[in-house]
């Protein structure tokens, strides 16, 4: 396997995707801008880790919290964020340093 290699823009896009809970939603939507604005993962590992890692905390975390407590939809959604974040973050550091070679 060789390694992709990231530059400072993939560093600060992880970095805040993984801490953007400290400031919801607006560091999750920083850190979805910077990987968006990378050109180091593709366009499906950016729909991924960005867009499908929100919808799996959404549903794994957010929709089973808010059927027992019957609670008002945004803070779930702001949280669902948040984790998903730090998810994506994962996947995105983990497709970064993962690319199958050709020989």
């Amino acid at each position: 396997m060789a390694r992709r290699r990231g530059g400072r823009l993939e560093t600060a896009a992880l970095a805040v995707l993984a801490l953007g809970w400290l400031l919801p939603p607006f560091g999750w939507l920083l850190g979805a801008g910077l990987a968006t604005a990378s050109r180091v993962w593709s366009v499906r590992e950016k729909l991924v880790g960005l867009i499908g890692m929100v919808l799996f905390a959404l549903v794994a975390w957010g929709i089973p919290i808010a059927f027992q407590t019957h609670s008002d939809a945004v803070p779930i959604v702001w949280e669902s964020l948040a984790f998903g974040g730090v998810f994506g973050a994962a996947y995105l550091w983990r497709r970064l340093r993962l690319e199958p070679t050709d020989f």
